[in-house]
């Protein structure tokens, strides 16, 4: 089979599945028009486990190569490149600075894209060497200040500093043994283009504003809660806390003692009146998650910012945010606004998916799609400093959603 241009596929690693979906671009796009047709999306759950970290190689090799020939039989062309989404609870979020003085150089330093270029390879060789046991899956310069000024956001190019530098950067690490047992199951198949932390795509559903002013989203998935923090534009924070859809599932089923699969399906419709708990049985359901929240998400968002300073409150996504009461209980819990993201992709698909569980794979697409089409947003790009565009693709992709 042939390779279709520009055919993109992401492959989504949960802690207790694993989903793909392909699609392909449009040559001619706007914002009033579908720029991206789906064509294919697959779930399946074995290969993976619940603690997040792929324990079974082989049965995760078999889970990749299922998902692939799936996606393949969809579109009648060969995958050749995968983009990765994963979620592990150990993966952690730092954030350093470095200082470069530039005094010791008579004639200043000048700041072009070749010494960032050049710097951003020292900092990656130097992670690489700090955090053996780990493996850098993210990287973004946040900010460079030449002489007390900065000047990542304004022309970088050709920029002569005298004094001092400082660059900050963050960077995400993730379990070696995980990363390796993903890319060589992955690339059993077809290539890996990028390996990314699901909570580093998800500040894509946060505004533009919420993202400045300072917004959390919680992506409750099946058996772990991803949690991306934004302020001034910026990812501050990332983390992981072992509550999700099966976790709520699993409070229901033993508290009336039906079926896991009952359970499941009662868990999505508790306001239908013909399914609706006693009064006194849904408050302990209720009871029971706000514990779990209250000792694993209030925590972090206290050592976060102890004054809980986000004017953009919390926005839930995922398959776990279903869940009627979560937005009422997390309110009631944190003190902060919290609500259900609505999303609005520009998708042509005649399969219909329920977008509450794919919105993370979906939010890396649109990152991608953004990068393959030649729009506005290109030209622009291509003028901004190419270390920044991380955070540059979620500012403009979020204009094409709200």
């Amino acid at each position: 089979m042939k390779q279709k241009a520009q055919n993109i596929v992401i492959l989504d690693i949960g802690s207790a599945n694993l989903k793909g979906l392909l699609g392909s671009f449009n040559n001619e796009t706007s914002e009033k028009k579908a720029f991206f047709e789906l064509q294919g999306a697959v779930h399946r759950t074995n290969g993976l486990s619940n603690d997040g970290i792929v324990r079974n190689k082989k049965m995760l090799s078999e889970s990749v190569e299922h998902v692939c020939e799936t996606l393949s039989s969809f579109s009648g062309y060969d995958i050749e490149n995968i983009y990765v989404l994963h979620t592990n609870p150990n993966t952690r979020l730092l954030t350093k600075t470095i200082g470069i003085n530039a005094v010791k150089n008579p004639e200043g330093v000048y700041i072009t894209e070749e010494w960032i270029r050049d710097k951003q390879e020292r900092i990656k060789t130097l992670i690489t060497k700090t955090y053996k046991q780990e493996v850098c899956t993210y990287f973004t310069i946040q900010s460079i200040i030449a002489d007390g000024e900065e000047i990542i956001h304004d022309n970088p190019y050709e920029h002569v500093a005298t004094g001092s530098i400082q660059i900050t950067y963050s960077f995400t690490l993730t379990p070696a043994i995980f990363t390796e047992n993903m890319r060589e199951s992955i690339e059993k198949v077809a290539n890996t283009k990028l390996i990314q932390p699901t909570a580093i795509a998800n500040g894509f559903f946060l505004t533009n504003r919420q993202r400045e002013r300072g917004a959390i989203l919680c992506d409750i998935g099946a058996n772990f809660t991803a949690i991306t923090v934004c302020r001034d534009n910026t990812i501050i924070g990332i983390h992981t806390i072992p509550f999700g859809g099966n976790t709520i599932t699993d409070i229901i089923a033993l508290k009336q003692k039906i079926a896991i699969e009952e359970a499941e399906e009662l868990k999505c419709v508790l306001r239908d009146e013909k399914t609706m708990l006693k009064k006194r049985d849904t408050q302990s359901v209720n009871k029971k998650i706000t514990d779990i929240l209250k000792k694993n998400l209030t925590p972090y968002i206290h050592r976060i910012d102890p004054k809980k300073n986000f004017p953009g409150g919390i926005v839930l996504i995922g398959g776990g945010s279903r869940y009627p009461y979560m937005e009422q209980i997390i309110e009631k819990l944190t003190g902060l606004h919290a609500v259900r993201a609505k999303s609005s992709f520009h998708i042509q698909s005649q399969r219909h998916n329920t977008q509450d569980t794919w919105q993370s794979a979906y939010a890396m697409l649109q990152s991608l799609a953004a990068q393959t089409t030649n729009t506005g947003f290109i030209k622009q790009q291509k003028q901004n400093a190419w270390w920044h565009q991380p955070i540059n693709w979620m500012n403009k992709i979020s204009r094409m959603i709200h």
